[in-house]
């Protein structure tokens, strides 16, 4: 519930149950979304830092000459595009932050962040009767609204600026090494901020790890794993490949070392006759 909740509220809604017609139904505190309504980021001018135009950050250079007084971004990943009701509630929360903070709309900036422009989001913007101007540098502008709204399409700005993180953010298969280094820098650093924290119960997390993974050095993917994970689903041959004979004689079962004639033992290098005798007693 969003609103404070008065003595006068069950008696309306006992008001509407009475004299509502037959074919419609009443419901009271029925609650609106599943989880509190949160937007992704908020962006606000800095005290005591007057604007520069000249100034346009190191990335989505396009995007901060739309903030006015400020700017709520919500950011719709490769992991989970843009669908049908992203739009109704990037307005909802427009409205909120209005109502909530008594701000004018014209001064409240809503941002849409996506990696590309689907069919999802021209739909919406359809039903509604919005048109998306469409800009070559893809900080595209939507009309017709009590607040600026623009739409970001990472493919476009990372292919312009040259943004190799952007253009992570936006291309699956797209992680070069700066990005991965970039990554491994700002966001695996262990971060107090509960929503900076990246856990298995975020959506796409699993193929967040993968492409990360792919992009290490083998020692450091293996670095955590024990021995049995390391090898485990390889095929007997395949555990073997590349081992010396002395490595492939002490990788055997104590019961199969006793069975191998003295003289063959005899002929291996001194340090795995060593281990031999150490390991079966002799």
């Amino acid at each position: 519930m969003s609103t404070t909740r008065t003595a006068w509220h069950p008696a309306f809604t006992v008001f509407l149950r009475e004299r509502r017609p037959s074919w419609a139904e009443v419901d009271a505190e029925v609650a609106l979304a599943a989880e509190p309504l949160r937007i992704d980021d908020v962006v606000t001018l800095r005290d005591g830092h007057p604007r520069d135009a000249r100034d346009e950050g190191q990335s989505l250079r396009g995007l901060w000459r739309h903030l006015r007084a400020v700017m709520l971004v919500e950011f719709k990943s490769r992991a989970r595009a843009f669908r049908h009701g992203d739009l109704h509630r990037l307005l909802a929360y427009g409205h909120l932050w209005c109502a909530e903070r008594k701000a004018l709309p014209a001064d409240v900036t809503l941002a849409l962040v996506v990696p590309g422009i689907n069919d999802a989001l021209r739909g919406e913007l359809a039903a509604a009767g919005l048109t998306l101007g469409l800009r070559e540098d893809g900080y595209h502008e939507v009309a017709g609204l009590p607040s600026p709204l623009v739409v970001a399409e990472l493919r476009v700005i990372a292919a312009r600026e040259g943004d190799d993180v952007l253009r992570w953010l936006a291309v699956e298969g797209a992680l070069t090494l700066a990005a991965l280094r970039w990554i491994r820098q700002h966001v695996h650093t262990g971060s107090d901020d509960m929503s900076m924290q990246i856990d298995e119960d975020l959506e796409g997390f699993y193929q967040y790890a993968k492409e990360l993974m792919k992009k290490l050095p083998l020692e450091e993917r293996l670095e955590d794993l024990a021995p049995e994970q390391r090898l485990a689903g390889l095929a007997p041959e395949q555990r073997l490949a590349g081992l010396s004979e002395a490595d492939r004689v002490l990788a055997l079962p104590d019961a199969a070392l006793r069975a191998l004639p003295a003289d063959y033992l005899a002929t291996l290098p001194a340090d795995a006759q060593a281990r031999i005798h150490t390991r079966l007693g002799r």
